[in-house]
């Protein structure tokens, strides 16, 4: 296991033992594939690169539906099977012909399995990789597929991202280039998290009603109000900092004004949005 793997296997947060910073920074990008995919009680799922499970968790009701995680990380499964059913989870390779034989699944959906903390690849080897992953999702999903990955370009912007190893990303063009080649029809969204790129291809819907669907439907708001069902008792600068991190510095500009002015993370959260004042890349929702 490489350092970047025993280092998330150490994580007490699931979340972070996913490679996230943040459990809301997770469930944003499970809410827009649920969202984006239209996911109904009773469908089936095959979730490439699944971690310890939290999509699936994260679907709730809908376990009802069969469910496939695949991961070759067996900490990570070792978790997800313990927390959440053995039988949900497998440890293995996602180009297996076995997860073949447990379908057909509806969705086959891979969030941030583009990533790999044991090597480096050059350009053409990480185009591979996605156009292999492009093409398995294709395979699984007889509804459709969804595909998260970092965004190549911001990756590239960032001194301190680009130096590290394990997050490889893609850019638009390279998606497009290669779903062309495949003749697969597909949505990218980059605008609801700004470092991300939201894939999807519905084999039943144009492009303008699941685009529309995303946006209307506000993926953000759902995740900050599931937040408060579930936990009751929220630090509310956690809730600024989601917003800023999701680049909707409005919101969190009016988040932050509700902190009381003794909270230890206030001028710190306000430094931030302030930085970032011309920059926005969202409207007011």
């Amino acid at each position: 296991m490489s350092d970047y793997y025993a280092e998330l296997a150490q994580c007490a947060e699931l979340a972070r033992k996913d490679g996230w910073r943040h459990r809301l920074e997770q469930w944003l990008r499970f809410e827009v594939v649920r969202c984006g995919l239209d996911i109904e009680e009773g469908d089936s799922v095959v979730d490439l690169g699944c971690g310890t499970g939290r999509f699936l968790d994260y679907l709730g009701a809908r376990r009802k539906g069969d469910y496939l995680g695949i991961d070759k990380l067996a900490h990570a499964v070792e978790v997800a099977q313990s927390t959440l059913g053995a039988d949900y989870f497998y440890r293995g390779d996602i180009f297996e012909e076995s997860i073949d034989e447990r379908g057909p699944f509806d969705w086959a959906v891979a969030i941030g399995t583009l990533v790999d903390g044991s090597e480096r690849l050059d350009a053409r080897r990480r185009f591979d990789a996605l156009g292999r992953l492009i093409d398995r999702l294709e395979e699984l999903g007889c509804k459709g597929w969804a595909l998260v990955v970092l965004n190549r370009e911001v990756l590239d912007s960032n001194p301190l991202l680009r130096l590290e190893p394990c997050l490889k990303g893609a850019s638009e063009k390279e998606i497009r280039s290669l779903a062309e080649h495949r003749g697969v029809e597909i949505v990218v969204e980059g605008q609801l998290f700004p470092t991300d790129l939201f894939v999807f291809s519905r084999h039943d819907e144009e492009a303008e009603g699941l685009s529309g669907r995303l946006h209307e439907e506000s993926p953000h708001r759902a995740v900050v109000e599931r937040l408060r069902a579930e936990e009751g008792e929220v630090d509310p600068a956690d809730i600024v900092a989601f917003w800023i991190q999701a680049g909707r510095y409005e919101q969190a500009r009016r988040a932050w004004e509700k902190l009381p002015d003794g909270h230890r993370r206030k001028a710190l959260l306000g430094e931030r949005i302030r930085s970032f004042d011309g920059h926005r890349t969202a409207p007011n929702e």
